[in-house]
């Protein structure tokens, strides 16, 4: 296994939001609620595993404390505009200074995500030569195609010092796909679903961006 592949260990609530995730009668909004919770999830994973370190304080009563403290580091979290206010909104809830951004693939998925005509890019501007850490917030990892243009694009723009890629559903031929693009990055995972013909995942989740339609 890629020692950067890191599958995530989910407890109850995590698991709940999962299954309201994947439930067919779940409502538009409790589908965002979800998603959004999850990000959050995640995103605390994030910044317990990149952005905190053990050091030594000195309390009120002048006394030693060993404890944790925060790491500043720069972050950008680029996602699809489906994932943007929900999934990516909760990751970015964890860090306070936040830059984010989407693309817009106009409901293209797989090898069609990477033909240009079909892609809006929103990425914010940065006054900084490379930023410490980029997130790609994909909710779905299916192919591989649409996270692996988003990574694209953010990598040339920003020139991270830390790739992370974090999706909650995927499928190993995805994984695969993205590990050989970009090997060096690192990898936070969820649940694995299979993948059929129609490229959909199963058990899945359906169509998330028609379901995120109310």
């Amino acid at each position: 296994m890629n020692p950067n592949l890191k599958l995530l260990d989910i407890d109850v609530t995590d698991k709940f939001h999962l299954t309201n995730v994947r439930n067919k009668d779940t409502s538009t909004e409790q589908l965002i609620e979800s998603l959004t919770i999850v990000g959050q999830s995640i995103g605390r994973k994030i910044f317990n595993t990149f952005f905190t370190q053990e050091a030594n304080v000195t309390t009120p009563m002048s006394q030693s404390y060993r404890g944790i403290l925060k790491i500043e580091k720069s972050i950008v979290i680029i996602s699809t505009d489906a994932d943007y206010d929900n999934y990516a909104k909760g990751i970015a809830s964890n860090f306070r200074n936040c830059y984010r951004g989407y693309i817009d693939y106009a409901g293209k998925r797989g090898k069609d995500a990477l033909i240009e005509e079909f892609r809006t890019l929103h990425l914010p501007e940065i006054n900084k030569p490379y930023v410490d850490v980029l997130v790609v917030a994909k909710t779905v990892l299916a192919t591989g195609c649409t996270a692996i243009s988003i990574t694209q694009n953010a990598m040339q723009k920003y020139k991270p010092r830390t790739v992370i890629i974090a999706s909650v559903f995927y499928t190993q031929i995805g994984v695969e796909e993205l590990i050989n693009e970009f090997p060096h990055s690192n990898f936070l995972l969820v649940e694995e679903d299979e993948l059929n013909d129609d490229g959909m995942l199963l058990p899945g989740v359906g169509n998330l961006d028609k379901r995120l339609i109310a």
